[in-house]
């Protein structure tokens, strides 16, 4: 059983997007939380936007909520950037 905060993301001054979740007491871990970002640069956001279709800033959390989840699928997500050349670096954190 895992309970998750589901789906966080920030747009950064410089152009560029984090987007991610966190997990707790996950098994695979030992019952550890665990949090997993995706960092986009300004000119992958802008594809990012382009494909999803985000026009205004209010539109993103529905968006992104509508294509990857309400929890966010990592691998909806990876595949979404693999099929439209989007690159982004991956982080995990485990608390």
């Amino acid at each position: 059983k895992k309970k998750s905060r589901g789906l966080f993301f920030e747009k950064r001054e410089d152009g560029s997007f984090l987007i991610g979740y966190e997990d707790y007491d996950v098994e695979l871990f030992g019952g550890d939380d665990i949090e997993v970002t995706y960092y986009l640069d300004k000119d992958n956001y802008k594809i990012l936007k382009e494909k999803l279709g985000l026009k205004r800033e209010m539109d993103t959390e529905i968006k992104l909520k509508k294509a990857f989840g309400l929890n966010f699928s990592s691998l909806k997500f990876c595949e979404f950037c693999q099929e439209n050349k989007i690159q982004y670096k991956k982080n995990i954190l485990i608390l």
